[in-house]
């Protein structure tokens, strides 16, 4: 069986993760809160993607 895993972000734009590349327990510098830190690669970029007690999130790039 073959899983697309993707996220939709806050615009409803959907992004395919292409590959999950590291997972390790982490702080998030931008957002605050301590949990799961999973390293992905999203339409050719690294990207992290956050855990925490049943809610994920994604840091926002700053201009």
């Amino acid at each position: 069986m073959i899983w697309k895993i993707f996220f939709t972000w806050e615009d409803g734009r959907k992004y395919n993760i292409d590959r999950i590349l590291k997972i390790e327990r982490c702080a998030s510098r931008k957002a605050g809160g301590v949990g799961m830190m999973y390293t992905c690669m999203i339409q050719g970029q690294e990207s992290h993607l956050f855990y925490e007690v049943d809610k994920w999130f994604m840091e926002r790039k700053t201009a």
